[in-house]
């Protein structure tokens, strides 16, 4: 299983990694190993996650569960399901993916202070010389198409309006304190459009979740809904943000649902040991990367 690099005690830099990762060692335990690569091009897709299995492979989060679930002894772990809520399982995930996918991205990739202090040196010191030069920075351009069109791209930080009163320093007084407190209200309110598009999306779960371990009631192991919602919430707490703005929404507002991460992982991973081997993918992907690819 290749997937985006871990930081701090997250699994993962990516929910669809760190989800990848959950789901395989639920579905088939002991039977697959890790390797960490930040640079897309590696993939057959250009996508990361995804899992090789001799001349096979499967990239994307769906495709990966769609091949793993077909082999012989993998775990179904929607099976305690009934067909409508599986029906209902995938609507969620989709939802998911998007919308609690956006509010991850946002934080790794559009907040400044975030992508310069740990998204970007963490993906720089994951890729080798001479893709460490261009590479993290294309990713990051990469989600900005997506980012613009949920309007989560360009919200000012907790370091830009420091910078901005600065540069307003060489202007004249009364102009300066203008712009400042222009600035100042421009930044509040963005970054409270962003906790109420992330409170939006949080109260629905916090409310199907209740007082409950798992989504649905009568299963006592993780589902697939639990492992990609629980995969979004991990990497938010787990990742040591310079701007912690979600983090602080979800510890402050929704502990049921870091709880529930907690426990999924828990599950998932009761000790270390439990965690798959990895394997040094620097080499591989540097290989990979300096061949042309076939169209």
């Amino acid at each position: 299983l290749h997937i985006w690099p871990a930081h701090g005690q997250a699994l993962s830099l990516d929910p669809a990694s760190a989800a990848a990762l959950l789901y395989l060692q639920l579905a088939i335990p002991g039977r697959f190993s890790v390797a960490h690569c930040a640079n897309p091009d590696v993939s057959p897709s250009g996508q990361l996650p995804y899992l090789t299995h001799g001349l096979r492979n499967a990239s994307t989060f769906p495709s990966i569960v769609k091949y793993v679930a077909h082999l012989e002894g993998a775990h179904d772990t929607n099976g305690s399901l009934t067909p409508v809520e599986k029906a209902r399982l995938c609507a969620r995930i989709a939802h998911v993916q998007s919308d609690y996918g956006d509010l991850v991205a946002h934080m790794l990739y559009s907040l400044h202070s975030n992508w310069w202090k740990t998204t970007r040196p963490v993906l720089v010191a994951a890729l080798p010389i001479p893709h460490r030069y261009y590479v993290a920075d294309r990713v990051r351009e990469s989600y900005k198409p997506r980012l613009e069109a949920s309007e989560l791209w360009g919200i000012p930080g907790l370091e830009d309006e420091e910078q901005d009163g600065i540069s307003s320093v060489f202007r004249k007084e009364k102009k300066r304190k203008s712009q400042l407190k222009s600035i100042k209200f421009k930044n509040a309110f963005r970054r409270c459009q962003v906790l109420a598009k992330a409170r939006a999306l949080l109260s629905i779960y916090s409310k199907l979740l209740g007082d409950n371990r798992y989504f649905h009631l009568h299963s006592d192991r993780p589902t697939t809904l639990d492992i990609v919602f629980a995969a979004h919430t991990h990497v938010l707490m787990s990742i040591p943000f310079a701007d912690p703005l979600l983090q602080t929404l979800l510890s402050d507002s929704y502990p049921t649902l870091v709880a529930h991460a907690n426990a999924v992982q828990s599950f998932v991973f009761p000790d270390p040991v439990s965690l798959p081997p990895t394997a040094d993918s620097h080499l591989s992907c540097s290989l990979h990367t300096l061949l042309p690819r076939q169209l």
